[in-house]
């Protein structure tokens, strides 16, 4: 339906919103719109200006003109990024440069036993999300993984190295290796820098997919036979998560802020091929209720899970945005087609109707399943 590409903040982007607001409204319901304004400088410039600083800097100490001089590069380059570091704490807030609109999208379901909830010891919201903005980039997202492992890899050889130059070891043999290692760490600088976003992708899969699902999701869940009794459900479309997930900060701000966390829960849906990765956070959550009940509706699928310590991230989703709000839930991908995201090969073909359905009744299980487990204190 919106295979096509729709860089965030384009008129391609306002297309595809109004596809979205017109399959929901086929559907007899009225669907939101929340608005907002935001800058590429968060996303596009600033993460360039903070690795290419931190790669002179790596220069400027190995080099070491006299301490002056070191010491001028640190008071310049502090003086630059104290307010920016200050700034970017609320990127979403940022107007530096062009600024752009993008909308988030979004409809409701309240349960059906509004009035009998307070019986309950947990009451819930499930927030069902997936962003409806692509983007394309000069280099491809493997390409890009590497490059950023590298450059932190190296980064951190060459500060140890650079401690034990001055403190322990200086000879030519190390000096020529430490020259090796900043020399890796500032050619995948420059590849950063070099990286440039366009709209040449289709989208199909990143994230067409994710689209496809909720909206199916949302039509399954409509119809009044199908509500759940104690869960309300949220069928968000976020704008400009490719922009440094802008529409997700927007609509926590505005919509989710006030839920306790224990009373909320996010499925995050993100390029979907073929097959089903499972993305989760290292704590209880994997011995929850929650978590084995998916576990058990899946096992169709033969998912593969990816449960670890989330403690950094380059690549931001609405998913990780939320898990860093103390927010509990599941992120799903493919990871075997990620070779194609960002990019002109992102189509159509390399997206299974049938798995997405497939998936669309384990999702749809679950969440009746999971109500129905609230019913009876299981959960």
């Amino acid at each position: 339906m919106i295979a096509f590409p729709r860089l965030a903040g384009t008129i391609y982007e306002q297309q595809a919103n109004q596809l979205i607001k017109a399959e929901i409204e086929k559907l007899g319901l009225n669907p939101e719109s929340q608005k907002f304004t935001f800058s590429t400088f968060y996303p596009r410039i600033y993460k360039k200006l903070a690795f290419t600083s931190i790669s002179w800097l790596l220069i400027v100490f190995f080099i070491y003109i006299n301490t002056i001089f070191i010491l001028i590069n640190i008071i310049i380059l502090s003086l630059l990024f104290i307010p920016l570091i200050l700034l970017t704490r609320n990127p979403e807030d940022i107007r530096i440069g062009k600024n752009f609109e993008s909308e988030n999208i979004f409809v409701k379901i309240n349960a059906k036993n509004q009035g009998s909830r307070e019986r309950f010891d947990k009451k819930f919201e499930f927030l069902l999300l997936c962003h409806k903005d692509s983007k394309s980039q000069r280099l491809t997202i493997t390409i890009r993984s590497i490059n950023i492992k590298i450059w932190i890899y190296s980064l951190i050889i060459a500060v140890i190295c650079l401690l034990l130059k001055y403190f322990f070891l200086s000879n030519i043999f190390f000096n020529i290796f430490v020259i090796c290692v900043i020399g890796i760490n500032c050619l995948n600088t420059f590849l950063i820098n070099i990286n440039t976003t366009g709209n040449k992708s289709p989208g199909a899969i990143d994230n067409a997919s994710g689209v496809a699902i909720v909206l199916e999701l949302l039509t399954y869940f409509s119809e009044p036979k199908n509500r759940l009794k104690n869960i309300d459900l949220w069928f968000i479309f976020t704008g400009a998560e490719e922009n440094g997930t802008m529409g997700i900060r927007n609509f926590y701000k505005k919509h989710i802020k006030q839920y306790p966390h224990k009373e909320l829960r996010y499925l995050n849906f993100d390029s979907l091929g073929s097959h089903l990765d499972t993305f989760a956070v290292k704590n209880k959550l994997q011995h929850t209720q929650f978590f084995k009940l998916f576990v058990e509706l899946s096992k169709e699928l033969n998912p593969t899970y990816h449960i670890k310590y989330f403690v950094f991230a380059v690549n931001r989703s609405d998913g990780y945005y939320l898990k860093n709000k103390n927010f509990k839930g599941l992120g799903f991908a493919d990871k075997k087609v990620y070779k194609y995201i960002h990019s002109s090969q992102d189509t159509v073909d390399k997206v299974d109707s049938d798995f997405l359905e497939a998936f669309c009744k384990v999702i749809a299980k679950f969440l009746e399943e999971y109500d129905n487990n609230m019913d009876k204190n299981l959960i």
